[in-house]
This record gives C-alpha cells, sequence and structure tokens, in this order.
C-alpha cells in the first residue's frame, strides 16, 4: 500500500513543525493560540496524509485498497475543514475582542482563498461520491487541479502564518520560523512530486 521508508521521511518532515507549533502553543495557551494549533494539525498533519492516501490509491492495484485510501483521503480532508474553521474562528474572534481590522496581512488573504477554493472542492468531490448511488471510484480532472491548487495554497498559507504577526517570532523564534517553514515547504513539494510520478499499474482496472 505504501513505502514504509518513504511514508517514515514524509511523516517526521511534517510531523516536526506540527508538534512544535501545538506545544508552543499549550506553552502559552489563548483564544488566539488555538489558530496556529489548529492549523498545524490541519496544513501539518491531515491535509498531507489525506494528500498521500491518494498517491498511494493512484499506485495500487488492490480494488478494495483502492477504496480504503479514498475513504481515508475524504475523512482526512473533512478533518482539515474542521481544523480550519477553529483556525479561523479563533483568529477572528480574538481580533474583534481587540477590535483589530481583518484581512490585513498577505497570511490572511492566502488562507481565504484557500479556504475558500478547499470548501468548493470539497462540496465537488462529496457530491460526486453521493449523489445517487454512492461511488468511491470516479475521475474528475477538474477535482485533481482544484486539489493541487488548494494545496500548493495551503503550504503557502502555512508558511506565511509561521512569519504573520508576532506569535510566530515570539513564540517560535526567528531561527525556528525559517526551520520550519524549510520543512513545510519541503514536505509539500516532496509530496506534491510524488503524487505527480506516482503511475497506475497496468493491471489497474479502468473504471477503478
Amino acid at each position: 500500500m505504501a513505502n514504509k521508508a518513504e511514508l517514515f521521511v514524509l511523516s517526521v518532515i511534517f510531523l516536526v513543525p506540527c508538534v512544535t507549533i501545538v506545544a508552543q502553543a499549550l506553552k502559552a495557551p489563548s483564544l488566539f493560540a488555538v489558530h496556529p494549533a489548529a492549523n498545524a494539525v490541519g496544513f501539518l498533519f491531515f491535509m498531507p496524509g489525506a494528500i498521500y492516501a491518494m498517491a498511494a490509491r493512484k499506485g495500487s492495484s488492490d480494488h478494495q485498497t483502492r477504496i480504503l485510501l479514498t475513504k481515508v483521503h475524504m475523512v482526512f480532508q473533512l478533518l482539515t475543514l474542521v481544523c480550519m474553521s477553529v483556525a479561523g474562528a479563533c483568529a477572528y474572534m480574538t481580533k474583534e475582542t481587540y477590535k483589530k481590522p481583518h484581512f490585513t496581512s498577505t497570511h490572511s488573504w492566502v488562507a481565504g482563498a484557500t479556504s475558500t477554493l478547499f470548501t468548493l472542492n470539497l462540496l465537488g468531490g462529496l457530491g460526486t461520491t453521493f449523489a445517487g448511488k454512492t461511488n468511491y471510484q470516479w475521475k474528475n480532472p477538474g477535482h485533481r487541479i482544484g486539489g493541487l491548487l488548494t494545496t500548493v495554497l495551503g503550504a503557502a498559507a502555512a508558511v506565511y502564518g509561521i512569519y504573520s504577526g508576532s506569535w510566530g517570532k515570539t513564540q517560535l523564534g526567528e531561527s525556528h520560523q525559517f526551520n520550519l517553514s524549510v520543512l513545510t515547504i519541503l514536505g509539500y513539494l516532496l509530496l506534491i512530486g510524488k503524487a505527480i510520478v506516482t503511475k497506475p499499474p497496468r493491471s489497474v482496472n479502468k473504471q477503478a
């Protein structure tokens, strides 16, 4: 189903920044601290997991395995949406509390674009899967392109988030900001590369 060494390397690359950000948020708990923590879990755990599941599905010839990986992809993307929603709500409420204007940073605009495209693509995928007879074995180039664009935007939003405002500099420090950004970019480059270069086996049913 998956190359264990490959999965281990990707897991380390994504989990190091994810755990670091969550740990720092827990050290200095606040309503706003939930924002980076939830985004870290969403964009550095669930979203990469969802993408990896589909890349692994692409390389599998087993019918049941392909369906299982599609379901993993769907569940992880739904959990990503939950994390994005919680993070966005916490940022919004914090700014409202302190009477600060919204959408004043590059991070906020990229995040807004990411969440919008992500939600539309997710709804499209759910509609295609469950409208009428449930079908986990469909193909839609538009959904794939939307997913790729969302992934790129999500990676950009994550990196901008590490540097946006004072939280990252205060809680992570400049050296950690740089290191975590490099790991995030590297992880997404490897993940997107895998999704693109993975070739389906010849034995895959054309309807699968």
